[in-house]
């Protein structure tokens, strides 16, 4: 897939958490898979995208209103993991020539257009 993206950053973020998230949900009996995502590194940008969303999750759990600078660390977590899910998305679109039918992510890296 061709994006432009540092992917050494991506690598270097990922080794802060523990564990690498992939797609749990699986496939729908009238989902129509389009293909598998095969490559490592838009793989590892929809897996960063997910682990800076559980992390703002977790930070909003614990946050006290009276830190507006921790407030802020949120939402900046939260725009980057939705920057990152958007290039994820609009490659999987490219690669795939899929512009104008909706697609998903599903268990087994599988693309899939949902009914």
């Amino acid at each position: 897939m061709d994006f432009i993206i540092d992917h050494e950053m991506i690598k270097k973020e990922m080794e802060k958490f523990n564990y690498v998230p992939e797609p749990e949900k699986e496939v729908g009996f009238e989902d129509k898979i389009v293909d598998e995502i095969k490559d490592k590194k838009i793989r590892d940008i929809y897996s960063l995208a997910m682990l800076w969303k559980g992390a703002a999750i977790e930070m909003l759990e614990t946050v006290n209103n009276d830190e507006g600078v921790y407030i802020g660390g949120i939402i900046s977590t939260v725009s980057d993991a939705s920057i990152l899910m958007s290039i994820f998305y609009n490659s999987l679109r490219r690669h795939f020539s899929l512009w104008e039918e909706e697609i998903d992510i599903r268990k087994g890296w599988k693309v899939v257009i949902p009914k």
